[in-house]
């Protein structure tokens, strides 16, 4: 990616809570271009139930990969990993203090395509942690 693109975002989560899981897909249209080394991702995330827009962000970096949401949800998640990290999660219902703890991060690039493999566990006010496997796949149109 070079100049910015027309990109289709999909996102597939994986998450493991107990004995419970589940599998969501989503796909988005964006803008993308690189820049310093980095990759930057713009999209909207639009609540189903209610219709409010969150600007949604991915900045992907050679080993790590940061998500910043502002909107009907406001927060910045940074995966880097072998660390846990804390960001604020804003919602209409309250804010809270996630923490991710990031056991693998897998960013790779091809000619018109990025691919970001994230095995993480969320945990937040003492809960047990959750498992999350997510595939990111950022290709240009």
């Amino acid at each position: 990616m070079a100049a910015e693109n027309n990109v289709l975002i999909t996102m597939i989560a994986h998450t493991t809570d107990g004995n419970e899981k589940d599998t969501t897909e989503t796909i988005y249209p964006g803008k993308g271009y690189e820049k310093d080394g980095c990759y930057y991702v713009f999209y909207d995330e639009v609540d189903p139930e209610d219709a409010k827009v969150t600007k949604a962000s991915l900045r992907i970096r050679p080993r790590h990969i940061d998500i910043r949401k502002k909107g009907a949800v406001n927060t910045q998640m940074v995966f880097i990993p072998g660390q846990c990290t804390e960001t604020e999660y804003q919602t209409p219902y309250g804010k809270f203090i996630l923490t991710v703890d990031t056991k693998r991060a897998e960013i790779r690039k091809r000619e018109k395509e990025i691919d970001v493999e994230l095995d993480y566990r969320l945990s937040w006010g003492g809960a047990q942690a959750i498992r999350n496997q997510m595939k990111i796949k950022v290709a240009e149109l």
